[in-house]
């Protein structure tokens, strides 16, 4: 899967320009921040702009009843508009589904354990470990 192709790195300044965030992107968080402040109508515009821009219907409050249902519908969208581009395992990770959807399909993904709340967090480095020993500590699991 290719969504930049970045020519090899040449000695000078190759005009090389991969965005780092995406204006689809910007306006998924922002419908999803509308959503957790107070579910209401207007987040439905943003996430409308992604689907319409791709060619797709757009929802109706009728498709999101709730905040819930408005909550798997941003899920649903980033992880097919961002796809490839690292974001799923965050997004899974900051809703608190991490878990339990990834484990759902364990053999899909090829998971080889089962993941637990120790996998949800990176190591901390030693080194910040070793500057203050008495208020730093390792994460569970490492």
């Amino acid at each position: 899967m290719k969504k930049y192709y970045d020519v090899p790195v040449t000695r000078g300044d190759n005009g090389n320009n991969i965005p780092l965030i995406r204006y689809a992107d910007v306006l998924l968080m922002y419908a999803e921040a509308l959503n957790e402040v107070s579910y209401q109508p207007e987040a439905l515009t943003y996430l409308n702009r992604i689907r319409t821009r791709a060619g797709l219907k757009a929802k109706t409050i009728a498709d999101v009843p709730d905040q819930a249902a408005f909550r798997l519908a941003i899920e649903q969208e980033r992880r097919v508009e961002l796809a490839f581009e690292g974001h799923r395992w965050f997004d899974l990770v900051r809703t608190g589904r991490a878990i339990s959807v990834l484990n759902s399909k364990k053999d899909q993904i090829r998971l080889v354990n089962t993941l637990t709340e120790n996998n949800l967090v990176f190591p901390v480095p030693q080194a910040q470990i070793d500057i203050n020993r008495d208020k730093i500590k390792q994460n569970p699991g490492y």
